[in-house]
């Protein structure tokens, strides 16, 4: 509804929360209480078990209440299940189920985080097609899990190879 460079996260909080409260009241989504040092730590453990370190809800180790002194996030609960996305340029390709993480979707300042926000931004933008660089391929599962959570159809997605020389 705006015109060019209106759009400003800050003027679009309660467009966001609107929708991060669906997925909370769905069951998709859910408070995250650990501090950053908390964090860090189920990292170390997870590296000293030589196992790659994934967030998820049912993990060992989450805080489950609030801790004095720490604000909150809100994760969103990816699917126990593979991910397939077709990219235009790379075809089929999946995420297998026990390769994602709960991703942060509220940061403690209230604020969304990117995968949220382009999520909403591209749905009611009316994007057709996302075009980036590969490099930014494993982020393309977790909008299209959030795009299936909310009701939304994804844009189609194209990942373009890294330029390596301008010539």
């Amino acid at each position: 509804g705006g015109a060019k460079n209106e759009y400003f996260q800050s003027m679009r909080l309660d467009l966001y929360n609107k929708h991060i409260e669906e997925l909370l009241q769905a069951g998709h989504a859910y408070p995250a209480y650990e501090s950053r040092e908390q964090i860090a730590a189920l990292r170390k453990e997870a590296e000293r078990a030589k196992r790659p370190f994934r967030y998820r809800r049912k993990m060992a180790g989450r805080v489950l209440e609030p801790q004095a002194g720490v604000e909150p996030v809100i994760r969103f609960e990816m699917p126990w299940r593979d991910i397939t996305v077709h990219d235009l340029i790379l075809g089929d390709v999946t995420v297998q189920s026990d390769e994602h993480d709960d991703i942060v979707i509220r940061k403690s300042d209230g604020f969304p985080t990117y995968h949220f926000a382009v999520v909403a931004d591209d749905h009611y933008m009316e994007i057709t097609h996302v075009l980036r660089a590969q490099e930014h391929l494993r982020n393309t599962f977790k909008h299209v899990a959030l795009y299936e959570c909310l009701g939304w159809t994804p844009p189609l997605h194209a990942h373009l190879p890294v330029v390596q020389n301008m010539d």
